[in-house]
């Protein structure tokens, strides 16, 4: 499967004997691979076009042919982009081919078929559900910010051995934070997550002078130095910040999430954090009632 090193590379090799080229004539031997629009219309729009731009969103091919319009490639699991020379043997599973005004050819190869060609605007594409509507960070060309590098280091760093395989592949599909609460899941608990993107720096504040600090337990799987799990799990703690949020719950309606749900109990903090945030100063004495 062509990853985005390798589309990168074809994007860059591509590029300098693409633009400013005319395509002149479009053959489908297997119409089916055009997703967008249909092919009848795909060869009528192509031919004529002038090649003004060869690029890359993703691991999407974008040949720019003016006026807004793109040519969109992906190469699926065996797709190939080759330019060539009339003269060169047509390999079997040749679906596409652009005939260019300086003689050359550019073809499309896909055994397996699992790739695209797409044709349309940017606007279009998305309004027909051709090309996503959203992509994630480059890590090509800058678009990654160091915050979101740190995040996502992080995270394969929590996951249990052999869970940074999820990874693989998805970089320019999705922002870290949008992967962290899609697929990391799976192996990072919730408060693990809050307590990456900082969520709890607010109550620790409030409770780093507190006896019983070092014993909160900000993520999964944090341990005393004896070895043994943390004892008090911080989404208890939560749990009593929304018993006495008053804005939300009266004596007609009860808090149950705060007995019940601990998942509960952090969205609900996560959804009315700064209306918590008032109750924090009383953090300590309610958490000493609870003590005694």
């Amino acid at each position: 499967m062509p990853e985005l090193p390798e589309v990168e590379t074809i994007v860059a090799d591509l590029r300098p004997h693409l633009v400013g080229l005319t395509i002149v004539r479009c053959e489908l031997s297997f119409p089916t691979i055009v997703r967008h629009p249909e092919p009848e219309v795909f060869i009528d729009s192509v031919v004529g076009m002038r090649i003004e731009s060869v690029g890359r969103r993703g691991k999407y091919i974008l040949i720019g042919l003016g006026e807004g319009l793109l040519l969109v490639v992906h190469l699926g699991m065996t797709g190939q982009l080759r330019l060539v020379d009339p003269v060169a043997p047509l390999e079997n599973h040749t679906h596409a081919v652009f005939f260019l005004d300086d003689g050359k050819q550019l073809r499309y190869r896909d055994p397996r078929r699992f790739g695209r060609l797409l044709l349309g605007t940017q606007e279009a594409l998305i309004a027909g559900r051709a090309f996503p509507a959203r992509l994630g960070p480059e890590p090509i060309h800058g678009d990654l910010t160091e915050a979101e590098f740190l995040l996502m280091r992080s995270l394969i760093e929590a996951l249990p051995y052999g869970g940074s395989v999820v990874l693989f592949n998805t970089t320019s599909n999705v922002r870290p934070t949008q992967f962290a609460e899609w697929t990391w899941q799976r192996f990072v608990r919730d408060e693990s997550l809050a307590n990456l993107r900082q969520e709890f720096e607010p109550l620790k504040e409030v409770l780093r002078d507190q006896r019983y600090f070092d014993l909160i337990a900000w993520s999964e799987y944090e341990e005393l130095e004896t070895g043994k799990p943390k004892p008090i799990d911080v989404r208890d703690i939560i749990s009593y910040l929304i018993a006495f949020d008053t804005a939300e719950f009266s004596s007609t309606t009860q808090p149950l999430i705060a007995y019940k749900d601990k998942r509960a109990c952090l969205r609900h903090f996560q959804n009315h954090e700064k209306r918590l945030r008032k109750l924090y100063q009383m953090l300590p004495d309610m958490l000493r009632l609870w003590d005694e």
